[in-house]
């Protein structure tokens, strides 16, 4: 079983060994840091009480970054900057795909070109986790007939599952 945590901001891992054991609970491995910290269940679960839950983008969050963009670069659509913006920024990850900043300069260049539409923080969020939800109810071909530069899209002929 793996579960993630994060611990001080930064990524950790647990991992439980089914076949340890610790009177009746099993050992787990708690990386951190690069180390390696042997633990028992029992303990990692009241650590896992002490780890609060990981920040999440949320209403309150999305507002300010929006406020700070009308402050910073003006309001109205600006549909043409904002795009013309994002292409730039997908040549950045065509030059380095490893690079997480450029990854995340799309999506803050989304989150502002939607709200420049109109779009409240709420219905943004909403959104996000509607058009999920409707990517996993679709029918999807198999990515191994695909290769690593072909784009996978849904079967448009098949039925969305409930």
């Amino acid at each position: 079983m793996r579960l993630r945590y994060i611990l001080k901001g930064e990524f950790s891992l647990l991992t439980c060994q089914l076949g340890n054991k610790c009177g009746d609970f099993p050992i787990c491995f708690l990386e951190f840091d690069g180390e390696r910290i042997e633990v028992c269940a029992n303990h990692a679960n009241q650590l896992r009480s002490l780890v609060p839950d990981a920040p999440a983008l949320d209403t309150e969050w999305l507002g300010a970054k929006c406020e700070w963009s009308a402050k910073t670069f003006g309001p109205g659509r600006r549909t043409g900057g904002v795009l013309e913006h994002m292409r730039k920024e997908l040549e950045e990850i065509a030059d380095d795909p490893s690079d997480l900043s450029e990854w995340v300069d799309v999506i803050l260049l989304a989150l502002d070109g939607a709200w420049r539409m109109g779009f409240s923080p709420y219905h943004i969020i909403e959104g996000i986790k509607a058009k999920q939800a409707r990517n996993e109810a679709r029918t999807w071909p198999d990515y191994r007939e695909f290769t690593e530069s072909d784009a996978i899209e849904h079967d448009k002929t098949a039925k969305e599952r409930k």
